[in-house]
């Protein structure tokens, strides 16, 4: 079943104060610091030990103190409040950094310390550090840990060329990282998402044109968005179906420099996956755009409806998340 419209997840889900979505499944933290999920589990994402299914939120047994979870196509993590990282699921490409290749079933420890954020698309997984330092594991087939090359990792290491780092994001075969205000970019370039005005990879960090001020980030499928300090949200990359927000959209049509997403202002936090985006207001009101149906597109950002009564509108939220086609919210009351 597709949800048009938000609808109430489980009651297990009270309290939540972070959202993450990974491949068709679901992630929210509990004020308690437990962490539910639900949606797809072939490849053991849901973190039970079970490759099974579930429509129903269940509570990832032997992870107490979560802070965030992150999710990419089939493996899922959660940061602890004390700065380590636990990592669970598919591991072909390395992205659970334990050393191999081998599939957990249930949270398994990295050996990461002093993490504050975390990101993943795909089997790539970005880190950031209290230290500012950016890490980075998994599939590299693109260059997209920015390291310089094309082998994979299944042990974090540190993306030296970033220093004094604030925030992170990934695209589909892409990372992003704020340093100083600035954005800086690498990996899979073909449709703009490095933001360099060029089309050209890159196997190692490159600056984003002309964005200053930026305190946050999110990724789409091939598109990448910033959060601005006056409360501005800039786009670039593939608009194929509208997620740069701009009004237009075309097959083909990509922006390889930086776009000021149409009448957004005052905005505290931004999500994005698949080819649609979403933007969270100081008043609490949820914006989206980019592709809402196989045939339907909003091309500018607009409200989502209230589930309980479409003619008004969702309010009162505190956080969001996003995951492949689908979108989470949090409200202030938990």
């Amino acid at each position: 079943v597709i949800a048009i419209l938000p609808v109430r997840a489980g009651a297990q889900y009270a309290g939540a104060a972070v959202l993450a979505g990974g491949n068709r499944s679901g992630y929210a933290v509990g004020s308690d610091g437990s962490l539910w999920a639900c949606g797809n589990a072939q490849s053991y994402q849901l973190g039970n030990g079970s490759n099974q299914n579930s429509s129903i939120p269940v509570k990832i047994a032997g992870l107490n103190g979560v802070r965030s979870a992150a999710a990419g196509i089939a493996s899922a993590y959660a940061l602890m409040s004390d700065g380590t990282v636990r990592a669970w699921g598919g591991n072909g490409d390395g992205q659970l950094g334990i050393g191999s290749t081998v599939t957990a079933t249930v949270p398994v420890q990295t050996g990461l310390t002093g993490i504050v954020a975390i990101a993943s698309r795909l089997n790539s997984v970005y880190a950031l550090k209290d230290d500012g330092t950016v890490l980075v594991w998994g599939d590299n087939g693109q260059g997209q840990l920015g390291l310089g090359d094309t082998t994979d990792r299944n042990i974090p290491l540190s993306l030296s060329s970033i220093a004094g780092a604030t925030a992170i994001a990934a695209t589909h075969y892409s990372g992003c990282a704020v340093a100083g205000g600035e954005v800086y970019c690498w990996g899979r370039n073909q449709e703009g998402q490095l933001g360099i005005g060029t089309t050209a990879d890159s196997l190692v960090p490159v600056k984003v044109t002309g964005l200053t001020g930026v305190t946050a980030l999110a990724g789409g499928f091939y598109t990448a968005y910033a959060l601005k300090s006056d409360g501005t949200v800039w786009a670039w990359g593939d608009n194929g179906q509208g997620q740069l927000g701009i009004g237009t959209y075309n097959s083909g049509d990509i922006r390889t420099a930086p776009v000021q997403v149409d009448s957004l202002a005052n905005i505290r936090s931004i999500a994005a996956e698949g080819y649609a985006a979403y933007a969270l207001d100081s008043n609490g009101n949820i914006w989206t755009w980019g592709l809402r149906g196989s045939q339907s597109r909003s091309l500018s950002p607009v409200r989502i409806p209230d589930p309980t009564d479409p003619s008004e509108f969702f309010s009162g939220v505190e956080a969001i998340g996003a995951g492949f086609y689908s979108g989470y919210a949090q409200k202030e009351d938990g």
